[in-house]
């Protein structure tokens, strides 16, 4: 994770109000996406993490109501 020093700066939006638009939220989103399965690979053992845990009990939860997840991959 970068520290404020480190971010790049990325201007005033369109609303002049100093908040984020929708395309820094996207790009912020996939640099998250990003750091978090860098650290799961670097970890190893991601099928002990609590994330892990939670996805495959919510996905098991909604395949008995009839509900099917896409992948099988988690998304951060």
């Amino acid at each position: 994770m970068h520290s404020a020093d480190e971010l790049p700066d990325q201007g005033q939006t369109d609303a002049g109000d100093g908040s984020i638009g929708a395309e820094e939220i996207g790009a912020l989103t996939r640099e998250r996406a990003g750091y978090l399965e860098e650290r799961v690979a670097q970890d190893g053992d991601a099928e002990a993490s609590l994330d892990h845990k939670i996805f495959s009990a919510v996905r098991e939860q909604a395949k008995e109501k009839g509900l099917k997840y896409e992948s099988d991959k988690m998304a951060y």
